[in-house]
């Protein structure tokens, strides 16, 4: 009789965005409906990625126009970011 021995391995990933209390962002971060990812996702503002990622706000609208970035854009005009799209251009 021959043994077989199976090995499971999970890996999680988790982000942590604060704001309020620690004021590490500008603003909130948001759920919203991403159309692009068809699911409702984390957003926030195109000026908090570009701050938060130490980058230009040019910087960002240019991977928005480009589609490297989800976005949506509220009744008020606020372009938001879909985080999901963001971590997937860290990967």
């Amino acid at each position: 009789m021959s043994k077989r021995t199976e090995i499971t391995i999970e890996n999680h990933e988790v982000t942590i965005i604060r704001s309020g209390a620690h004021k590490l962002l500008p603003d909130a971060p948001q759920r919203a409906w991403c159309p692009f990812c068809e699911q409702e996702v984390t957003v926030l503002t195109a000026e908090t990625v570009a701050q938060v990622g130490g980058v230009s706000r040019r910087e960002i609208y240019r991977r928005i126009e480009s589609g490297e970035l989800h976005f949506n854009e509220t009744t008020e005009g606020v372009v938001q970011v879909c985080l999901t799209s963001l971590r997937a251009l860290h990967e």
